[in-house]
């Protein structure tokens, strides 16, 4: 639906998605999902009649809280095919999830694979599902997914092309780093050269001071970047560095020299930006990190600037060129457990960095000047109050329209009287940034007492690979409550609402 409207007319669905309804009774994770090819329930939302996709917990998750975590894991098939998937978790101590979403320029078969913990029984490490991330290559295996252990102080990382494989990423003889805890890595569209992005967090690292690190290229030993740590001024004891962890591609450094002189000279090979979350100082740390083109273990690192906020401040981080200037913004966020949580979402352009006055030596705790501020959304019959919107925030292209906007989780806010319902949003983004005033809001159907829609978001890349295609982004939301995790095929947001009649699964070949 759009920000006007919540109600719609009915509409033609896909070939595609007339298969995928078909065998909606169907429960998810059960033998019968996997040996008779028996696909997850799907249903027709009641509120616009887009087609949303249920993927209730497997019958081998033994636990509550599928759907805490989510996560996009898109890039070449072992065929050398493009195509997305959506890992699903409920947190540490839990397994993960692969489900089939997307192949190329059709809806993929939805099978489904366990790649930690439950089974085998040998992958059932402590901690393990702390984070989940895709990631575009690693060790040369194309596609994988990386998934933190941090009671183990390790990483597990399953590839597309070696899946029977894993590469357990440690930090050797230290223990009780919590590495593992947070991983972030570049998505595949947006890597300027091939080589893996892998960042992991070690908050409790130096008595909770925290630390980071990236993961060479090639797979092997993580080299701690003691420059973000080890710096005065950026981070202190109790701070837990690295408890939350953006990443997003950066211009090549002479294009930064020329077409950027506001921003520090960033002194790093083949950079790429990192954000990460001291939450003990309430601060976002900007880094620049790179690797040497001849040498993938030299890793470096460059502090180029600090955000300070009040309690909670940078919990939770996204990052991405939204306006389209080259540079990315940083998206940030608060916890939904945060008391007095803000419901907002806070906006720095990296173009502004020459506009942070003490830097990382303010240790105020006010918010910095240069950051925008992004409210809950004023929608036809949606209530904000309370509603922890910004508990979770992606960025993708959910319009096709050639630019990134918002994804918002709000998994506290109350749907149809029932309290912790939870929402999530879609705003779109402009060549000046996000654009408020343009926004749609999804919810489950048939909501119910904290079901915690929104509690994670990803953003799932589809229609990429096409010739003539604009690619786009499908919105993937957990609902922990409900030990689901849901596929928005529509976010009702600019073009791909119901009143337009184009929909998220029009294809050219359709």
């Amino acid at each position: 639906m759009n920000a006007q409207r919540t109600t719609s007319r009915s509409l033609r669905l896909p070939t595609s998605i007339r298969r995928l309804l078909a065998p909606a009774l169907c429960t998810v994770g059960t033998a019968a999902v996997v040996l008779s090819g028996c696909q997850p329930g799907a249903f027709l939302d009641l509120e616009d009649q887009a087609p949303v996709i249920a993927l209730g917990r497997p019958a081998k998750f033994r636990r509550t809280g599928y759907g805490a975590n989510v996560a996009a894991v898109e890039g070449r098939l072992r065929n050398g095919e493009l195509a997305t998937r959506l890992a699903v978790g409920g947190g540490p101590d839990t397994g993960t999830w692969l489900y089939d979403i997307w192949n190329a320029d059709d809806i993929g078969t939805f099978g489904i694979s366990n790649t930690a913990c439950e089974t085998p029984a040998d992958d059932c490490v402590i901690g393990t599902g702390s984070a989940i991330t895709g990631i575009a290559a690693f060790a040369n295996e194309g596609t994988c997914v990386a998934i933190g252990e941090a009671a183990a102080d390790q990483v597990r990382v399953k590839c597309e092309t070696l899946p029977s494989a894993a590469f357990a990423t440690s930090t050797g003889a230290q223990s009780g780093l919590e590495f593992g805890f947070a991983i972030a890595a570049v998505p595949e569209g947006s890597v300027a050269d091939t080589r893996a992005v892998m960042l992991v967090g070690a908050p409790a690292a130096g008595s909770d001071l925290g630390s980071f690190y990236r993961v060479p290229p090639g797979g092997g030993a993580p080299v701690e970047l003691g420059e973000v740590s080890a710096t005065p001024g950026v981070v202190t004891t109790g701070a837990r560095l690295g408890e939350t962890i953006a990443a997003a591609s950066l211009p090549a450094v002479d294009t930064l020299i020329t077409n950027f002189p506001t921003v520090p000279r960033i002194t790093v090979l083949t950079p790429f930006l990192a954000a990460i979350s001291a939450p003990g100082q309430n601060r976002v740390v900007i880094a620049a990190i790179g690797v040497d083109p001849i040498d993938p273990t030299d890793i470096d690192a460059q502090v180029l600037a600090c955000l300070d906020g009040a309690a909670g401040f940078g919990q939770v981080l996204a990052a991405g060129d939204m306006n389209g200037d080259g540079l990315p913004e940083i998206y940030i966020g608060y916890d939904e457990s945060t008391p007095d949580h803000p419901g907002t979402v806070k906006v720095f352009d990296l173009a502004d960095l020459n506009a942070l006055e003490a830097g990382c030596a303010d240790t105020t705790n006010a918010d910095d000047p240069s950051i925008s501020i992004i409210e809950c959304p004023t929608l036809e019959g949606v209530d904000c109050t309370d509603g922890a919107f910004g508990s979770a925030i992606a960025l993708g292209d959910v319009d096709a329209d050639g630019t990134l906007d918002l994804i918002v989780g709000a998994p506290r806010m109350t749907v149809d009287n029932k309290l912790g319902a939870g929402g999530v949003f879609a705003i779109a983004g402009t060549a000046t940034g996000v654009d408020s005033a343009n926004a749609s809001f999804m919810r489950i159907a048939n909501p119910g007492t904290d079901d915690r829609l929104g509690a994670s978001v990803a953003a799932l890349r589809t229609h990429y690979g096409i010739s003539g295609v604009t690619p786009r982004h499908e919105v993937a939301a957990g609902a922990p409550g409900a030990n689901t995790a849901f596929i928005f095929l529509c976010s009702g947001l600019g073009g791909d609402s119901s009143t337009t009649g184009n929909r998220c699964l029009e294809l050219a070949t359709e």
